[in-house]
């Protein structure tokens, strides 16, 4: 057998990439916390006075956004960055949970109204009794909306608010760091993400399998009994995949535009689309159930009641594609490799 040729490649070691980072020091974890830390603590505290004056719900949308980035910013960097005492997750998502209450109901008015409202004006008449009781549960609806406006305009006056924001300003100020935060970028990221890509990989909520039959028409029992014993979960799942797609954005300028680390991003982002249609449409079962129903607890609205429905049966058969393809070893061994670069 001939000698195997060696390769004229000289290999990377962690010699190497430590001595690329000591010749240029924006490669740090230091920095590149501090640049993405002080980047979404500009970007979700500038919204403060439009949220207050609402004027446009975009800008609650993107405060919201930004509180969700910086409790990903806290899981990203944990054991890089010296926090500030009292500003744990839980602060922060008590802040996000207020604004998404608000935010929440924005987006359901304006989904029943812009989505649903014409198919059911399709589907019937604009003058017919479904279509005037589903105004009217609209207009129900929407009057929730100011309650929840005073509760956020209180939430920025309150002492933990301002608690969470002064500490955040003070670290971008003055940032402090643990031993960690010296390593080179290009060593450590791998060790930073694969944990939470495990974590989604291993999430129990992929061994829910629908019966194929079940997507049928004459199956809505079988169907409603699968959203209502697996909802949660499934719900759990898409917290999981949005966790690591703020990862993944986070240091994906470390990763060439076109490499697979992109595509993974891109995979991640779908597993969140789909699930978050499939919360979407429990979101509407239960208004439906809470504005819609009669005595009997049976939505009085027939025509939303099938458009509900065959909407269920599309995302059971979506679920399964999704599924399908994260169960594949090749799928599932790729995404591991993308982030080791």
């Amino acid at each position: 057998m001939p000698p195997r040729a060696i390769s004229s490649t000289p290999s990377i070691t962690p010699d190497t990439i430590l001595n690329r980072s000591l010749a240029n020091p924006d490669r740090t974890l230091a920095t590149w916390a501090h640049k993405t830390i002080r980047k979404h603590v500009l970007a979700t505290f500038k919204h403060e006075a439009h949220v207050c004056s609402d004027r446009d719900p975009e800008d609650l949308h993107k405060m919201r956004v930004g509180m969700r980035r910086l409790r990903s910013d806290r899981l990203a960097f944990n054991q890089v960055v010296v926090w500030p005492s009292g500003l744990d997750d839980r602060a922060i998502a008590k802040l996000g949970r207020t604004l998404g209450t608000l935010r929440d109901l924005d987006v359901l008015s304006a989904c029943l109204c812009d989505h649903y409202r014409p198919q059911l004006v399709d589907a019937t008449d604009a003058n017919s009794a479904e279509c005037q009781r589903f105004d009217a549960a609209i207009a129900k609806l929407q009057r929730q909306r100011k309650p929840a406006l005073r509760k956020v305009r209180h939430l920025f006056q309150a002492k933990p608010y301002r608690k969470v924001v002064r500490c955040l300003n003070t670290w971008v100020a003055q940032p402090r760091y643990q031993a960690l935060a010296d390593r080179p970028v290009d060593l450590v990221v791998p060790d930073l993400l694969l944990p939470p890509i495990a974590t989604l990989l291993l999430h129990p909520a992929w061994d829910y399998d629908p019966d194929p039959a079940m997507i049928q028409d004459d199956q809505r029992a079988v169907v409603d009994a699968f959203f209502d014993a697996h909802g949660k979960q499934l719900h759990s799942l898409r917290k999981q995949a949005k966790r690591v797609r703020y990862l993944l954005e986070t240091f994906a300028e470390h990763y060439p535009a076109m490499s697979v680390y992109h595509t993974s991003l891109d995979m991640v982002r779908q597993i969140q689309i789909v699930l978050g249609d499939f919360q979407d449409n429990c979101v509407l079962v239960e208004f439906a159930h809470d504005y819609l129903s009669d005595q009997s607890d049976t939505i009085a609205l027939p025509t939303f009641d099938r458009i509900l429905a065959r909407q269920r049966q599309t995302l059971l058969s979506e679920w399964r594609s999704l599924r399908a393809q994260f169960l594949d070893p090749a799928v599932r061994d790729r995404l591991r490799r993308s982030v080791i670069g």
